[in-house]
C-alpha cells in the first residue's frame, strides 16, 4: 500500500512542470528556438513560468555569446482545467 501511494505522488509531482528542451526551427530570418513552459503546480503562475522561460532562453544564448531577442510568444493564463503556459519564438543575436 505504501509502495503505492508513494508512487502516486511521485507521479503527481513529476506533472507539476513540464521542460521540453529548446528546438531549433528554420526561420524565415534565419535560426530560430522556441521554448515552452507549463506549470501544472497548485499555485502556478503565468509571470513566474514566463520568467522561467525568459532565463532559460537568455542562458541559452548567453552559453552562445549572444544575447536573446523575443520574436513572440503565445501565452495561456490559469483557467478552470488550463494551467498557466507559456511558447517563446526567440533569436540568438550578436550583442551590440
Amino acid at each position: 500500500m505504501r509502495a503505492v501511494i508513494l508512487a502516486m505522488a511521485v507521479l503527481t509531482l513529476y506533472g507539476c512542470g513540464a521542460h521540453m528542451p529548446i528546438q531549433q526551427i528554420k526561420g524565415i530570418n534565419g535560426d530560430e528556438y522556441v521554448i515552452n513552459r507549463t506549470d501544472k503546480g497548485p499555485f502556478g503562475h503565468l509571470a513566474g513560468v514566463k520568467a522561467e522561460a525568459a532565463k532559460e532562453a537568455a542562458e541559452f544564448c548567453a552559453a552562445k555569446g549572444k544575447v536573446i531577442l523575443e520574436r513572440y510568444s503565445l501565452d495561456k493564463e490559469r483557467a478552470i482545467m488550463v494551467w498557466p503556459e507559456t511558447t517563446i519564438y526567440f533569436t540568438c543575436e550578436a550583442p551590440k
